[in-house]
């Protein structure tokens, strides 16, 4: 009866043996897995990776979509000259007393317009007229013609108008 009951509690607990067997495949199961999963998260880094260089690359990214890039430079040239035209022009050019650093800074500026003018500008209208087919020169060189142009004499009437209305209304208050 002994060896009876010891056969018994045998078939129910595995052998020694058997134990090193389902350890060894629970072993190469876990290596398998883990193997997977290091294939998978390697696979998964590069395409994040190769996705976020392919969006941080301006120059891809400018050359399937240059006229969005355009329009934003355009954009962004617009708001920064509007913002530097406003802070120069706060008051009046008569009113305002003008230090050295503003002279020397509006004195930069304009020589900056010079060359966005003379070099600039003619190579963006250049880009214009190839891109999209319209020509913007006679813009240019109307813009050109204004600056050549001196005070008109209606400008000086003008201030003398002012002038004269301002000594009427002196006189009146005597």
């Amino acid at each position: 009866m002994a060896t009876k009951s010891k056969t018994a509690k045998d078939s129910k607990e595995p052998s020694k043996r058997e134990l090193q067997l389902q350890m060894e495949e629970a072993r190469e199961s876990l290596t398998h897995t883990v193997e997977a999963i290091k294939e998978t998260v390697s696979d998964q880094y590069e395409a994040v990776k190769e996705t976020v260089s392919d969006v941080l690359d301006w120059r891809e990214q400018f050359a399937k979509n240059p006229v969005v890039w355009g329009i934003g430079a355009v954009t962004f040239g617009l708001v920064v000259g509007y913002s530097i035209a406003v802070a120069r022009n706060v008051a009046p050019p008569s009113r305002r007393r003008r230090s050295e650093a503003q002279s020397t800074m509006d004195h930069l500026f304009d020589e900056l317009a010079v060359v966005g003018e003379t070099f600039m500008l003619p190579m963006v209208m250049g880009k214009i007229k190839e891109t999209f087919g319209v020509d913007l020169s006679h813009l240019l060189e109307s813009r050109a013609e204004e600056r050549r142009r001196p005070a008109t004499k209606g400008a000086r009437k003008k201030g003398g108008a002012k002038k004269r209305a301002n000594k009427k209304r002196s006189a009146k208050k005597q």
